[in-house]
């Protein structure tokens, strides 16, 4: 009867439950306390790698200002090192930090192979202006300077005037004159080898198709004893960009820029061996 009892007893005890449940919690707690502490050491390691990283980066700063600040110091102590010096080892110092540019003597001296170069480089040509009419103008027939559907490459310009003197080229050949060209007619005289725009055709190849033009001009003339001003008609020469040029009184002259003529001038066009006499039949 008692072992009954006693096992009715224990099979009517109620289940400690809430001693299990607080193992469990203390458990959880347990975990979640270990997992806030790994962050929060991953945290701190993360931090203290950013510290490193920024004190190295401002080491490696600090660093570089250092060997600038060096550099700056030793070049300003030799500047003064320099001014110091006398002539002629100033001279004999500024020779071994840089032999191979110059030597002391004539400016422009140089020894190394590429300044030579540089030197002997052709110049800069810069592009001259052109006042003269483009586009749609130019090749208006009625405000532009088209003749048979060709171009001019000269425009006359303002002043420009028909001669009242009786103007002449005398054409020698070899010490005979062939022909005698009358170029007072006219303001201006084209000379080329395109005989439909040319008023004077050059036969030789060597001379381009509009090769150069004679234009007569009326300028301003100052009196050199009674200070007076007058106007007097003279003629000019001018290239126009020939490929073999134009040659006056033995000299190639320039393209786009007006030559006063005189009497008794020679010239030349391209390779030609005629030579163009400029003289005035009316003295």
């Amino acid at each position: 009867m008692q072992e009954n009892r006693s096992g009715d007893m224990d099979r009517g005890r109620p289940r400690d439950d809430s001693r299990d449940r607080g193992r469990r919690r203390d458990d959880s707690r347990e975990k979640v306390g270990h997992r806030n502490s790994r962050d929060r050491n991953n945290r701190r390691d993360s931090r203290d790698r950013n510290t490193r990283r920024d004190s190295r980066d401002k080491d490696r700063r600090r660093r570089s200002r250092s060997r600038d600040g060096d550099k700056y110091r030793s070049d300003s102590r030799e500047k003064k090192s320099l001014a110091t010096m006398n002539k002629k080892e100033r001279r004999a110092e500024l020779s071994k930090e840089d032999s191979t540019k110059i030597i002391w003597g004539k400016p422009g001296e140089y020894i190394n192979d590429e300044a030579k170069t540089e030197e002997n480089a052709a110049p800069i040509v810069k592009e001259k202006a052109n006042f003269g009419l483009s586009g749609a103008l130019a090749k208006d027939e009625a405000t532009g300077n088209v003749i048979n559907g060709i171009v001019l490459k000269h425009s006359e310009p303002l002043d420009r005037i028909v001669p009242k003197q009786l103007w002449r080229l005398y054409v020698f050949k070899e010490n005979d004159i062939i022909e005698t060209l009358h170029i007072h007619r006219k303001s201006s005289y084209l000379f080329g080898r395109d005989d439909r725009v040319c008023d004077v055709v050059l036969s030789h190849p060597s001379c381009s198709k509009q090769h150069a033009v004679i234009q007569f001009r009326i300028v301003d003339v100052q009196d050199k004893k009674s200070d007076e001003v007058y106007q007097v008609i003279k003629p000019y020469l001018i290239d126009l960009g020939s490929a073999n040029k134009t040659i006056l009184n033995g000299n190639v002259i320039d393209d786009a820029r007006y030559y006063e003529l005189k009497e008794k001038d020679s010239i030349k066009f391209g390779s030609s061996s005629r030579d163009y006499i400029v003289m005035r039949a009316d003295l």
